[in-house]
């Protein structure tokens, strides 16, 4: 395999759904079309989970949270944030500005790459690194598709599955600070085509203590993935599957979330989810290679994947929507979680809530999910982004808002596995990062 590198000096230029308590387990079969994937559940956690009917774990804990939301600064990332059309149009900016990228960890990281290669699993891969200062790092190697036959290339573009929820909980926060919503109003307030009770708070749906059950859980979810579905009718699949638990009384990982806020998010703005995503985050923060699949064409060279090494088959992605929708190369990633953990998008205390780990149990438990955000711990330090599990990739996306440092490891494979390799890369870069 090639590996093709590029430290620009010229300027020219899940996964599996984690579950604290679940209903019946889902079919090994899913996991080909499980479309947004995290595993916050980790270590000690996963050592608990129980999949019985009859073991509800705790109740959610949102003391301290519940003035989360009354701030009125106003949004921080609206259209507003454009630049004036009549602004002077001077040269183009850098797109990968500063300090030569440490040329000892660069080589580093290009033997990790390959030498991790064959363990990934997947045909091809980019391994995108960003050190703030310097000149961001990203290699390509393997392939991209087999017809035509491409290698894979850096700032190609692939499904991010999961990350998804990052920009829709980003948005949904924007409104919250806007004052357009509350993060206690029930979900019902603002999607009036269902009856959801009072306890199925906006605040629920993002950090899955809803109760409400996943869709792609149901294996007759297999069988619908090659046609169109609208939001509703991935919803009512879903409810079908009859509620988990009450509303705060225990942790789910669902997709199915996710479909209420994007209905939110239509019925509060009146326009689209993309067109929300795309106005308030895509366009004022100059995310260029970021799209919404399935509602606006993708601009630019794009990997569709595979699964278990055969091209993946052509789905619908209504079946991802504001779940798993969105497509994006490396270098837009630790863009965005740059703007997202560290810098506009949000105020400072929406900012905290995205990355304050979710309370069960009264709080003696603790889930490794804030609100749209997964937390992982890399090298003693707490990084935050998500992982993304969809037809045709796997990708791990986190960033540690101290230092800045960003990973980006995306593949084209679906049953790729680049946990190992990630947490490798995280080695090598908080290792130099350290000793700085």
């Amino acid at each position: 395999m090639s590996l093709a590198r590029v430290v620009s000096c010229s300027g020219l230029l899940r996964h599996r759904a984690p579950r604290v308590r679940l209903g019946a387990g889902s079919l090994s079969l899913l996991a080909l079309f499980l479309l947004a994937c995290a595993d916050p559940t980790q270590d000690g956690l996963e050592a608990a989970q129980d999949t019985s009917t009859s073991d509800l774990i705790g109740v959610a804990d949102t003391t301290g949270q519940d003035l989360i939301g009354d701030d009125d600064g106003g949004s921080q990332g609206g259209p507003d944030a454009l630049a004036s059309p009549d602004a002077p149009i001077g040269p183009e900016p850098d797109p990968n500005p500063g300090e030569p990228f440490p040329s000892a960890l660069q080589s580093q990281l290009d033997d990790l790459l390959a030498s991790q290669f064959d363990g990934l699993g997947a045909p091809g891969a980019t391994l995108t690194v960003v050190i703030p200062g310097h000149q961001r790092y990203e290699s390509a190697m393997g392939k991209a598709s087999d017809e035509p036959q491409r290698e894979m290339a850096v700032g190609d573009r692939m499904r991010t599955g999961s990350v998804t929820k990052t920009y829709v909980t980003a948005a949904t926060l924007q409104l919250v600070e806007e004052g357009a919503i509350g993060l206690d109003d029930p979900i019902d307030l603002w999607v009036s085509d269902y009856s959801m009770g009072a306890g199925i708070t906006l605040r629920r749906l993002l950090n899955h203590t809803s109760g409400i059950p996943n869709y792609t859980d149901d294996p007759n979810f297999l069988s619908k993935v090659f046609g169109h579905g609208e939001p509703q009718d991935v919803i009512d699949f879903a409810l079908e599957m009859g509620m988990l638990f009450s509303p705060g009384d225990g942790f789910t990982y669902s997709n199915t979330n996710f479909y209420f806020l994007g209905l939110m998010l239509e019925s509060v703005t009146g326009l689209d989810v993309h067109q929300v995503l795309r106005e308030r985050l895509l366009e004022p923060y100059d995310l260029g290679d970021t799209f919404f699949e399935g509602a606006e064409p993708i601009d630019g060279p794009y990997v569709e994947g595979y699964l278990a090494g055969a091209p993946a088959p052509l789905t619908d992605m209504s079946w991802a929507w504001a779940a798993g929708a969105m497509v994006a190369d490396g270098s837009d990633l630790c863009a965005w979680l740059d703007l997202l953990y560290r810098g506009e998008v949000l105020s400072g205390a929406h900012r905290d809530f995205m990355m304050t780990r979710t309370k069960l149990w009264g709080g003696s438990t603790v889930v490794d999910y804030g609100a749209g955000t997964e937390i992982l711990t890399q090298q003693g330090r707490d990084v935050f982004g998500h992982t993304g599990s969809t037809v045709g990739g796997q990708c791990e996306i986190y960033i540690e808002p101290d230092s800045g440092v960003c990973v980006a490891l995306m593949t084209n494979d679906f049953f790729a596995t680049p946990k190992p390799a990630n947490s490798a890369a995280w080695s090598l870069v908080m290792s130099y990062v350290d000793t700085q």
